[in-house]
């Protein structure tokens, strides 16, 4: 039986390293908040249950120094003196700024064709309440914020962002429990390397960086900048 197993992780394992070799390797970072006191998240009508990320596509990231030294590993965590985005977060995380960042990652990562393209995992620590059904479901709550970021490579970069934000909403009169409120970013989004992108809803904001990583990489083609996203898009 486990010598099964094993080489069924190691014919799993097969597609996910060709892909890596073939694909160009970034640098990513993302900054994730929560908007605080909006009027208008209570003001406008919210699906009760706005669907979720596609979690069986998601890969978690790796613990920093997975890789050979001086060389990380295809969705490493990067350490702290690596990350740009710093300045960003410590103007969110001021008292007036408004927000509540919950998520603050950097990790490398090939990023190829969309069809060989990975779902990256990605959560806020804290839970809301005991229910979910997310990846990691071993844990006793759901966390506030949790999501996934699929990043492919054609002739631009493409992000496919899609992202739960969980309120605590009282208590449920019929069962006495807990209530939750869920809000749900989905966006997709062709981006320019090197450049800060913002994705905006109307309960939450998301920063993103994507650059090149290692020896020098071919950049993306310039497009015209796009419109903003729509809630629930």
């Amino acid at each position: 039986m486990r010598r099964a197993r094993l080489i069924l992780l190691t014919l799993l394992l097969i597609p996910a390293l060709a892909f890596a070799e073939r694909a160009t390797w970034f640098k990513v970072e993302l900054i994730a908040f929560e908007r605080l006191g909006r009027s208008d998240t209570n003001s406008e009508l919210w699906p009760a249950n706005p669907g979720g990320p596609d979690w069986s596509r998601a890969v978690s990231l790796r613990p920093t120094g997975t890789g050979p030294a001086g060389s990380p590993a295809p969705f490493e965590r990067l350490s702290r003196n690596d990350y740009e985005l710093g300045p960003h977060m410590w103007s969110l995380s001021r008292d007036r700024s408004g927000v509540r960042p919950l998520i603050h990652r950097a990790w490398v990562q090939p990023i190829g064709s969309r069809k060989g393209a990975a779902a990256v995992y990605l959560k806020s620590s804290g839970s809301v309440d005991l229910e979910d059904d997310a990846p990691d479901s071993g844990r006793t709550g759901a966390p506030p914020m949790e999501g996934t970021l699929t990043l492919s490579r054609n002739r631009y970069l493409h992000a496919d962002l899609d992202l739960l934000l969980r309120r605590a909403d009282g208590v449920d009169p019929v069962s006495g429990t807990a209530a939750r409120r869920t809000y749900r970013l989905h966006a997709q989004r062709r981006m320019r390397s090197g450049e800060l992108h913002y994705i905006d809803h109307p309960a939450m904001g998301v920063l993103i960086k994507v650059t090149p990583f290692g020896p020098a990489q071919p950049t993306m083609d310039d497009e015209p900048p796009e419109t903003p996203d729509q809630p629930g898009d």
